[in-house]
């Protein structure tokens, strides 16, 4: 229908009923619960794992098969030490045990690689008598997996204790476990000071040094007891290390 001419027009909104308007609108869109995307499954997120390569790990046990059997050298020495029934018979042990540790002084080549270091020499040359702790850390560092992490925290605790101290200066520590066994003459005063050196391989050398130095059965047999008894905790973590591996 046609709107007469002289029909009046709607009134225009007053200006606040345009803003009522205005904000009535705005309110009920604010009060609309907007749209959530669907929900998605996290991630879970897992640490990288690292795998060592087969050869590399081949060697690295092969590597502790013969730092066990250096190991077993030294406990059977220690253990004929204190079971000789004469000084001589003692000593022959001891310096079994000796060559098992540090290799043989004059220059020959023992039963097993030595296993400890004995020189300290300049990074550009190789050392005369080649140690199991230097070459069984150099193959474990060489690894990225679990293995190899295994390995270098044994052979620093409990075999060599200050780890770096064997790496930098292989003579000074072997000069400061015969200074600490040359610091009393009585077992019991020299327990003390040979634990307080790091390392259960320290404390054994120390003690060998002990029985070496001695003229008398009971201290032979005594060093080499208390010697025995720090190599066989070094024993027990390179068995750990191989079994959980």
């Amino acid at each position: 229908m046609s709107v007469p001419a002289d029909h009046p027009s709607s009134p225009p909104l007053r200006p606040w009923r345009r803003v009522a308007l205005l904000t009535g609108v705005l309110v009920l869109t604010g009060c609309a619960e907007p749209e959530l995307p669907d929900e998605i499954e996290p991630t879970p997120i897992t640490a990288e794992e690292t795998v060592d390569e087969p050869e590399l790990d081949d060697e690295l046990r092969a590597q502790l098969a013969t730092v066990q059997a250096t190991l077993t050298e030294l406990r059977e020495a220690l253990t004929g030490a204190q079971e000789a029934d004469t000084v001589p018979q003692a000593q022959t042990q001891v310096d079994r045990a000796f060559v098992a540790l540090l290799g043989d002084p004059d220059g020959g080549s023992g039963a097993v690689p030595p296993l400890l270091p004995s020189e300290t020499v300049d990074r550009t040359e190789s050392p005369t008598a080649p140690d199991l702790l230097t070459a069984t850390l150099s193959i474990a560092q060489d690894l990225s997996g679990s293995l190899g992490r295994d390995v270098a925290d044994a052979l620093r605790d409990p075999l060599a204790g200050d780890l770096g101290a064997w790496q930098r200066d292989p003579a000074g520590m072997v000069a400061l476990a015969q200074e600490t066994a040359a610091s009393a003459t009585d077992l019991g005063a020299l327990e003390p000071r040979i634990l307080e050196l790091d390392g259960e391989g320290t404390r054994a050398l120390a003690w060998v040094f002990v029985a070496r130095d001695a003229d008398d059965l009971a201290t032979v047999q005594g060093a080499a007891e208390r010697a025995l008894a720090h190599v066989r905790v070094i024993e027990v973590a390179i068995d750990d290390v191989l079994g959980g591996a």
